[in-house]
C-alpha cells in the first residue's frame, strides 16, 4: 500500500467521525472507542447577608479556604446564589461537614444539588454546625441526653465521637442543623 491508497482511503474522514468510534466495514463489525465520562457533584449555595459581595474575590477566598484537591468551579446563577461544582466527591463531602464556613462575616448556607433539580428552588435555610454543650451534671452526661439538647436547640446529627474519650471535659461538642430563620436558642 503506498500513500495514494492510504490517502484515497481516508479521504471521506472528519472529526466527527472520531465520536463514533473506530469501524471496520469490511469486517463486519463495529469496535466502539469508550468516551472519558466527567463525574461532578454540585452544591448551591448563598451568604446569609444582604449586602452585595465581592464575588471574584469569594470565588478566589472560598477555593483558597475549600482546598478541592481535584478542582472546583464556581458559577453565578444569581444574585446570591451560585453553584460550587466538585471534580471529586471527597472534596464536596469534606466542604459540608467542615462546615459552617463564611465569607466576610456572612454564613454560608449550601446544600447538594441533585441532578434535573433547579437551583432556583432549592430553599437555603439550614446550616449544620458544632453546637458545645457546657454544665451536664454527673448522670446526665450521656448520648441520649445530648441528642435531647441537640434537638432542642436545632435537629440533631450526631456527637462527636470524642465527646467520653476525655474523662473531665469541659464541654461535649453536638452536631445539628439549625434554621436560620428563627433565632438560636
Amino acid at each position: 500500500m503506498d500513500v495514494r491508497d492510504i490517502t484515497a482511503s481516508t479521504a471521506g474522514m472528519s472529526l466527527d467521525d472520531e465520536e463514533l468510534g473506530v469501524r471496520f466495514e469490511d469486517e463486519g463489525y463495529t469496535i466502539a472507542v469508550p468516551q472519558q465520562e466527567r463525574h461532578t457533584w454540585t452544591l448551591v449555595g448563598r451568604f446569609l447577608t444582604d449586602r452585595i459581595l465581592k464575588v471574584e474575590v469569594m470565588k478566589r477566598v472560598m477555593a483558597s479556604a475549600w482546598r478541592p484537591l481535584m478542582g472546583i468551579e464556581i458559577t453565578d446563577v444569581s444574585p446570591n446564589l451560585y453553584l460550587f461544582t466538585f471534580f471529586d466527591e471527597t472534596d464536596m463531602r469534606r466542604v459540608l461537614e467542615e462546615g459552617p464556613w463564611a465569607f466576610e462575616n456572612a454564613t454560608f448556607l449550601c446544600q447538594v444539588l441533585n441532578n434535573g433539580e433547579d437551583p432556583t428552588q432549592v430553599i437555603l435555610n439550614t446550616v449544620d454546625f458544632w453546637l458545645q454543650v457546657y454544665d451536664i451534671p454527673l448522670g446526665y452526661r450521656t448520648v441520649k441526653v445530648l441528642e435531647r439538647i441537640g434537638d432542642f436547640a436545632g435537629l440533631f446529627l450526631r456527637c462527636d465521637e470524642r465527646n467520653f474519650e476525655r474523662p473531665w471535659t469541659s464541654f461535649y461538642r453536638v452536631r445539628i442543623t439549625h434554621d436560620v430563620s428563627v433565632p438560636l436558642k
